[in-house]
């Protein structure tokens, strides 16, 4: 398991990088259902980066 440690900073990077295009694609022009499966998408790739930071117990 500790081969796969050094992925983290990357998939970390590509989490934010997503959000940040997410973040980009809500507008108020589009329809409130759009806009609403987006900020669901965030959400939770929001929720992933969390567990990720999350101090193992």
């Amino acid at each position: 398991m500790t081969e796969s440690l050094p992925l983290l900073p990357d998939f970390e990077k590509m989490l934010f990088d997503r959000i940040e295009d997410l973040r980009g694609r809500i507008h108020k022009a589009h329809s409130p259902i759009y806009n609403e499966t987006v900020m669901i998408e965030i959400q939770t790739l929001q929720w992933v980066l969390s567990q990720i930071d999350r101090p193992k117990q």
